[in-house]
């Protein structure tokens, strides 16, 4: 005799994957109205317009929208214009490792390079106080100038982390 199947529609093995993705990112502090439409994408595998996706979540419009505006600014989501329509479409990247990639060098662009950028400025303001000062004041200037340097390769490395993705990425797309 057969044993019955715990699951006996789609809609509720999908709505098991939607609290997979709900409990993951709840633990980076995402929203989540976030993993439901991850879950959505990821499960169509195709272009999703913003209305099928509010209709889907229970989501409003407004909320849905914000939400795109804030998984494409993370790199999660593509946003696909269509001929002839003013409907707004989204989908996931080709792979998770072009994924990945986008959120790091997104990531990257918007947190960590603006860091980067502006350290050597604040290296310099410390260089200047251990050159005019004596004494504690200009050690613990010294100090903090090899504190910053080694966080400015740090987050440099970032980068070049990024950078090796990509090549890694293109690699294997040519394959």
């Amino acid at each position: 005799m057969e044993k019955p199947h715990k699951y006996q529609r789609i809609e509720e093995v999908d709505r098991d994957f939607e609290e997979l993705l709900v409990k993951i990112n709840s633990a980076y502090g995402l929203p989540p109205i976030i993993p439901k439409i991850l879950g959505i994408l990821i499960l169509e595998a195709r272009e999703v317009s913003m209305e099928e996706i509010a209709e889907r979540t229970g989501y409003s419009l407004s909320s849905v929208s914000n939400s795109l505006k804030n998984m494409e600014t993370m790199g999660i989501l593509v946003r696909v214009h269509k001929a002839g329509t003013k409907k707004v479409y989204v989908r996931v990247h080709n792979s998770w490792r072009e994924t990945l990639h986008s959120m790091m060098m997104r990531m990257y662009e918007l947190k960590v390079q603006p860091v980067v950028e502006e350290l050597p400025h604040v290296i310099e303001k410390y260089n200047k106080v251990a050159k005019s000062s004596k004494g504690a004041e200009s050690e613990e200037a010294k100090k903090r100038v090899e504190t910053l340097q080694r966080l400015k390769t740090d987050m440099e490395f970032l980068k070049s982390i990024g950078q090796y993705m990509e090549k890694c990425y293109k690699t294997e797309k040519g394959k």
